[in-house]
């Protein structure tokens, strides 16, 4: 999968040209909302909203996610500290 690197500083147009080079979304769509922005037209609200939806779904889908085996052996690494713990404090 290809990384993603749009951050929340980043203008609208660093956005979109982000989204192109990534080929994601509709790509006529973007290249329209493209040059509205940098003629520094009005964009229309839906196109703003589309743009920061795309992002935003982007972002989640690229952010990285725990897989449940981690989780499973994570969590057993927790118990098993838990139990020395309590193993330790009885022995004090």
């Amino acid at each position: 999968m290809a990384s993603f690197s749009i951050t929340c500083m980043s203008s609208l147009l660093d956005d979109v040209n982000e989204l192109l080079r990534q080929n994601q979304g509709d790509l006529g769509t973007l290249q329209n909302i493209k040059k509205t922005l940098e003629a520094n037209k009005i964009l229309y609200v839906a196109d703003r909203q589309y743009v920061t939806r795309l992002t935003k779904k982007l972002m989640k889908d690229n952010t990285p996610k725990v897989h449940s085996t981690e989780h499973a052996r994570n969590s057993e690494s927790i118990r098993e500290l838990e139990r020395k713990i309590r193993a330790d404090r009885t022995e004090d």
